[in-house]
């Protein structure tokens, strides 16, 4: 460390002394303890342990019910800041081990505002989602997201971020010290045909994608379930057997990959690369699928995350849902799934397209009856529902929402449910 000059010494005596924080800069004056290598800094950023201590957890309340479930799993649609009802999902004995410590999601797909400066609407002018926040906030409003997406996630589970230009560079940082370097898979490029009129620089039309595992070489990968389709079928045929071959002589076939399904040999194609090119955007094809919901994503596209990094019977998840794409391909790959969202549309968008679910992707073929799934609020509660509760499900709500540990015990002859804890210290009878 080089030696402080008097008036470096000064200053900073002055911010100590007035409780001002120092400079980034000062960083590389004073070595600070830290359990990285690198990191990135920035003003407000957070220590993951106060992230996970000092979040608020909300109780989700049961709203509606689609389907018997039969006292099982239902999957979730969760109307509600997704900080805290990640945190919330950590009391879930279904997607979280508090035990062992460990998460129980599969697969987590996540299609954040990009930090836009917009606010965007549906095509009947309906008010869809606010992207206003931007630089250091924008980065710390993810990264808290990203540390509670991290303990859900089961130890062969993977995470996929969906993000441009603006920002994919800082969250690559976040996510190389949230989930550690070691584990990024692959960095995505999603290219989408478009036509354009620039011309002042290169065509904007592709967004990236980056695939992290929990823990590398224990995580699920498919790739026969991803392979590109050959185009041009009209090429191959039949031998005796049933396998498909092309013939480029008389005397020699070239057999491309196939795999026995339903009966018969299928044509599996070429194994997928980092570069995807053969999904277009839905500004460019919007066909059935189309919802009007700004920024909709292909269900193609989510068809390969989930055939990719996941089995069925897994549970997949969605913190920033938006139109439900995750949910509906979920379903028709029979995998669970959770999906939050904080907006009105959002929510109503999901609900409907899940009940008018076609089986094919790209919303295609006959109707298919979604399995049951809830809808839950979290955060802006039904207040005659929850009056309406049984005593010993009102009691655990209010515990709940109150963040009370729940411990009975009488003062004065008074008898009271529980304690409201403001610190690791101190507790106030609530």
């Amino acid at each position: 460390m080089n030696k402080l000059s008097d008036e470096e010494i000064e200053y900073m005596s002055k911010c100590l002394t007035e409780g001002k924080p120092l400079p980034d800069s000062y960083r590389y004056i004073i070595p600070f303890e830290t359990k990285k290598e690198y990191e990135l800094t920035y003003e407000g950023k957070e220590r993951e342990e106060e992230i996970l201590a000092d979040t608020m957890a909300v109780p989700l309340q049961p709203v509606k019910t689609f389907g018997d479930g039969n006292g099982g799993w239902t999957n979730k649609l969760i109307f509600g800041d997704n900080h805290q009802v990640l945190k919330a999902l950590m009391d879930d004995p279904e997607v979280y081990d508090k035990n062992a410590g460990k998460g129980k999601v599969r697969l987590i797909y996540i299609d954040p505002p990009f930090a836009t400066k917009q606010e965007f609407r549906g095509t009947q002018d309906q008010k869809a989602y606010q992207d206003k926040i931007i630089g250091a906030q924008f980065l710390e409003f993810l990264r808290k997201r990203l540390v509670f997406l991290r303990e859900l996630l089961a130890d062969d589970g993977s995470i996929y971020v969906h993000l441009d230009w603006r920002k994919a560079h800082y969250f690559k940082t976040l996510m190389d010290e949230i989930f550690g370097e070691h584990n990024l898979v692959n960095e995505i490029i999603w290219n989408y045909k478009g036509t354009t009129n620039s011309q002042n620089m290169y065509a904007r039309k592709h967004e990236t994608i980056y695939f992290y595992t929990k823990n590398w070489g224990k995580h699920i990968f498919n790739p026969d379930g991803v392979r590109i389709g050959y185009d041009d079928l009209s090429a191959y045929k039949k031998d005796k057997g049933g396998k498909w071959y092309k013939q480029w002589t008389k005397e020699r076939r070239h057999y491309p990959a196939q795999e026995f399904m339903n009966g018969e040999w299928v044509l599996l194609g070429k194994y997928r690369y980092d570069v995807w090119d053969d999904v277009p955007s839905m500004a460019t094809a919007h066909g059935s699928e189309y919802l009007g919901f700004p920024n909709q994503k292909k269900e193609r596209l989510l068809e390969i995350i989930i055939k990719a990094s996941s089995n069925p019977g897994d549970i997949v998840l969605d913190a920033f849902a938006g139109s439900g794409t995750i949910g509906a391909v979920a379903e028709k790959l029979g995998r669970r799934w959770i999906m939050i969202d904080c907006g009105k549309l959002a929510i109503y968008t999901m609900q409907k397209r899940l009940l008018n679910l076609k089986e094919k992707i790209g919303n295609k073929g006959k109707a298919l009856k979604p399995k049951p799934f809830t809808l839950y609020n979290a955060g802006l509660y039904n207040y005659k529902m929850v009056k309406d509760l049984p005593r010993d499900k009102y009691r655990e709500f209010v515990l709940k929402l109150f963040q009370c540990r729940d411990e009975k015990h009488r003062i004065a002859g008074v008898e009271l449910d529980g304690y409201l804890c403001a610190g690791a210290d101190d507790d106030y009878l609530y």
